[in-house]
């Protein structure tokens, strides 16, 4: 992301993948900032917050914020995997989403 100052980036997640220990993260270009809408822009800003909460593990707030988004296909598997976690809270919980196939 960072190789592209011009461009906008939305987290999509920290991933481990199978085979590997050190996380990775994952990053959805969103284009040149100069061409986003300012309603673009805020939902990004409310995306990284919901992305923040949920890898402090602050499952419920992060919930909240991930509901008070526009919907699309990673909203709703964060939404997915939070209620996972809320069922089954891990003990270890670092932030990052473990991949056990690949």
């Amino acid at each position: 992301a960072g190789q592209v100052p011009d461009w906008v980036f939305r987290s999509v997640d920290r991933i481990r993948v199978k085979g590997r220990t050190a996380p990775v993260r994952v990053y959805e270009p969103l284009g040149p900032g100069a061409q986003l809408t300012k309603d673009r822009l805020e939902q990004l800003a409310l995306h990284e917050a919901a992305i923040h909460a949920y890898q402090q593990g602050l499952f419920d707030q992060a919930e909240q914020q991930f509901l008070a988004l526009e919907q699309d296909a990673l909203v709703e598997v964060y939404l997915d995997r939070i209620r996972t976690l809320k069922q089954s809270p891990p003990s270890d919980w670092d932030g990052v989403w473990t991949h056990t196939t690949k």
